[in-house]
């Protein structure tokens, strides 16, 4: 159905251009209330059309619906039926209009997506203000959030169960990649409500190589990235990421897999679960702050002779050294021996990079994947710019839906 209609635009001073913006904007603003007031009225005329006499026309009634152009006013009939024994509002059977809905599906996706990026449900607001001169509620904006991370929820709820339980593999069809690679850690967020108490946020990111751009080409960017994020503990988010990456990258068949973190025993556990395929590499920047961090700065020198050992491989210069230490430096004991034994047995964990180039001479292995910089990256970017201002608390729930609308605005889900 085409539907035609005239738009007046009212500008004060032609030969002025603030003033010709003023009226195209305020002629937008009238816009989706004029054009969906002309569609009402053009599908009551054709019901009309169709059997004469049969409908009878009541009062008219308003109503306010939002819309991703603007929030919309029209005044719709209603009708009685010599068939139906109530009268109703024709045009609301007629499009499926649910009753006080006041906004779309689409318009609510859309404000759901301003509201993750924005600062705050409140910042989001005035967002929209800004753009069209009117918004709705902080209220409508939280509650139509809420519902759309609930549905995104859902629908990775059916996901597990379709991978795990009817055994349905995505993106078995994506040809085999040369590299995978897989970056997993954890934040904190505050809980509502709460003194002290907070919720760990699990994060990955997976992609399938690197990029570079500049004059020089010296600024790296990861291809094809992916990622998950749960508050429902290690095991949930490994078997998200686990999906995330093989619909992505079909992580199952690739030639490579290179899986890096921080040493965390939960991480290790996913990806024996998930990614057991993979070489767990351990974030070189971890090894050398956890050893300055063990030494302290008055004995910084030591350490960096201790990491000396460590990235040339020597285990047994490193352990003769640290013990030695651990009998001099009586006041750093305890941290000394805590990070003896956090390095050897992560050992192996810390050349696995090396091993994986060594290995597969033929696959093009990206440069630079010792470190776990753009999955901490990924952390600031999905949860620290919008989770962590200072006054924040957050329900499990409410954290964990804005999370998954996040991920899906920032383009790192479906």
């Amino acid at each position: 159905m085409l539907v035609r209609m005239m738009m007046e635009i009212e500008i004060e001073d032609v030969n002025d251009f603030a003033s010709i913006e003023r009226g195209v904007t305020a002629a937008h603003r009238k816009f989706p209330s004029r054009a969906m007031q002309t569609i009402v009225e053009r599908v009551e005329a054709i019901a009309e059309s169709r059997d004469p006499g049969r409908l009878r026309k009541k009062s008219r009634e308003k109503r306010v619906m939002w819309l991703t152009c603007g929030c919309a006013e029209f005044v719709r009939r209603r009708y009685t039926d010599e068939l139906e024994d109530k009268s109703y509002l024709l045009f609301d059977l007629r499009v499926g209009l649910e009753q006080g809905v006041k906004m779309s599906r689409a318009a609510r996706a859309m404000f759901a997506n301003l509201a993750s990026i924005a600062p705050s449900y409140d910042k989001a607001r005035v967002e929209v203000e800004l753009l069209w001169g009117e918004s709705p509620s902080t209220t409508a904006i939280w509650t139509h959030t809420q519902r759309e991370g609930e549905a995104l929820a859902q629908k990775a709820r059916a996901e597990r169960k379709a991978v795990f339980q009817d055994g349905e593999l995505p993106g078995a069809d994506i040809p085999p990649k040369d590299f995978v690679g897989i970056e997993t850690d954890s934040t904190y967020v505050d809980k509502w409500r709460a003194k002290n108490e907070h919720h760990e946020i699990y994060v990955g990111i997976a992609y399938d190589g690197k990029e570079y751009t500049g004059k020089k080409k010296e600024r790296a960017h990861l291809t094809n990235k992916v990622a998950a994020a749960s508050l429902d503990g290690s095991t949930i988010f490994g078997a998200e990421m686990y999906i995330a990456a093989q619909k992505k990258h079909n992580v199952s068949e690739a030639r490579t897999v290179h899986y890096a973190t921080d040493g965390d025993d939960a991480l290790e556990t996913i990806r024996q679960m998930h990614f057991y395929r993979a070489r767990h590499h351990l974030d070189h920047r971890h090894v050398h702050s956890r050893a300055i961090d063990a030494y302290g700065h008055e004995y910084e020198a030591s350490a960096y002779r201790l990491l000396a050992h460590i990235f040339s491989e020597k285990k047994g210069r490193f352990i003769a050294a640290i013990e030695r230490d651990i009998r001099r430096l009586e006041s750093r004991r305890t941290k000394l021996r805590e990070y003896r034994d956090y390095i050897l047995k992560r050992w192996d964990w810390i050349f696995a990079a090396r091993k994986l180039r060594k290995e597969n001479p033929h696959i093009k292995i990206p440069k630079k994947i010792n470190g776990t910089g753009a999955d901490e990256r990924m952390v600031g970017v999905l949860v620290g710019h919008r989770m962590k201002h200072r006054g924040m608390g957050w329900t499990k729930t409410g954290a964990a839906n804005i999370m998954h609308v996040r991920l899906r605005t920032l383009g790192l889900q479906d």
